[in-house]
């Protein structure tokens, strides 16, 4: 009885002829999907063609973008020289005048941090207003 049932379940397997035969099927599917596909991408190519940009136009964009940056550069340089001389002649005339206000001017731009940053670390909420707990 198990002698006939291996011989029934060995004859309903497929042959190496029928898979072969399958696999050649496949092949020439993927085959007709890629022709499709690359048919479709040529046409899509043919429709939309794309110039080439002239290499003298774009050499030219580029040197007036260097330029524009340039000149950013140059005014922002210009700018914090100029507050920094203000600041270092602020300091100059207020502790030729006064140096007792220049030491309390720069002990309060040392404390404000100072106290802003400990009020930050013992407030009991967080950024958004949440409360947090501190233990």
């Amino acid at each position: 009885m198990s002698r006939k049932k291996n011989q029934t379940s060995v004859s309903a397997m497929p042959k190496a002829a029928e898979v072969g035969s399958r696999r050649e099927e496949m092949l020439t599917k993927d085959d007709i999907l890629e022709k499709r596909l690359i048919d479709g991408l040529q046409k899509f190519d043919d429709m939309y063609m794309a110039s080439e940009p002239d290499v003298m136009s774009l050499q030219q964009a580029l040197e007036e973008h260097k330029q524009v940056e340039r000149r950013k550069l140059k005014r922002e340089l210009v700018l914090f020289l100029a507050m920094g001389m203000v600041i270092i002649a602020a300091s100059i005339a207020l502790y030729m005048n006064l140096p007792a206000s220049l030491l309390a001017v720069q002990g309060t731009v040392l404390l404000v941090p100072l106290l802003a940053l400990l009020g930050a670390l013992t407030r009991k909420t967080d950024r958004r207003g949440k409360r947090v707990d501190r233990r």
